[in-house]
């Protein structure tokens, strides 16, 4: 089985009033990642594939995505502001495409 896990980038919630805002991953995507590892390490899942959606400023959120333990990444090129729908029509076409 194929885990497709999608993941945001946001500013750092835990970041004091003093310091700059460096961009992390959602922490509840972050969750949901360590669910997803925690499926594969069973045996019930052989790859797990996360994806976002951005400008070359997410590549920070996908190499920590890669160091969780994530066997791949994709991006999705668009530095647009999407609203959900738009979001939710991206996803589908990348599950049609990966098949998780």
């Amino acid at each position: 089985m194929k885990i497709l896990v999608p993941f945001k980038s946001v500013p750092d919630p835990y970041a004091g009033p003093g310091e700059a805002a460096k961009s992390v991953i959602n922490p509840f995507d972050e969750i949901a990642i360590e669910e997803a590892l925690r499926i594969r390490e069973r045996g019930d899942a052989t790859e797990i594939v996360g994806v976002t959606i951005g400008g070359a400023t997410v590549d920070e959120q996908i190499r920590s995505a890669l160091a969780m333990g994530v066997d791949r990444a994709l991006r999705i090129d668009d530095a647009r502001s999407l609203d959900p729908y738009a979001v939710a029509r991206i996803l589908r076409a990348l599950v049609e495409k990966e098949a998780p």
